[in-house]
């Protein structure tokens, strides 16, 4: 059987899109979820309840004693120091604890990523924003879930 070498071409072309959207959709359908109040846009309460139902911050908080020490934090970032640093800044620990107690509450945490993300700090994250770092959030991400 011979086939087409446009429609083979084409195919290919439209599989290999399909594996480049889908983080962004999976992304897309986690926005649509969070955003409780349909305004295409999420607020830290939005944000911290989506997140926290998600269960990031208990993966980071290994022993689970409701603080992420800075070992929990460096091991949760793994052998990937240098494009974390890159993506988040090479102090995030300091500047996420907000109390500076050398253990990063789950509300620090959260508003610690929430900030990082709210690039233009208006307060709120736009779908852009949410989906401006595609390997961040989702299986696989900084903040797998």
């Amino acid at each position: 059987m011979k086939t087409n070498p446009i429609l083979r071409c084409a195919s290919i072309g439209v599989i290999a899109l399909g594996l480049a959207v889908a983080p962004v959709a999976a992304q897309d359908s986690d926005f649509g979820t969070w955003d409780a109040n349909a305004d295409a846009g999420l607020d830290m309460e939005e944000f911290g309840t989506g997140f926290g139902e998600a269960g990031t911050y208990g993966t980071w908080d290994t022993d689970s004693d409701d603080c992420v020490s800075t070992a929990e934090f460096n091991a949760g970032i793994g052998e990937n120091t240098a494009a974390f640093e890159e993506q988040f800044g090479a102090n995030t620990y300091g500047e996420w604890d907000a109390n500076a107690d050398a253990c990063l509450s789950e509300d620090e945490f959260t508003e610690g990523v929430y900030s990082s993300y709210d690039v233009d700090d208006d307060k709120v994250l736009t779908p852009d924003e949410f989906g401006a770092r595609p390997g961040d959030l989702g299986e696989e991400g900084w903040f797998d879930f």
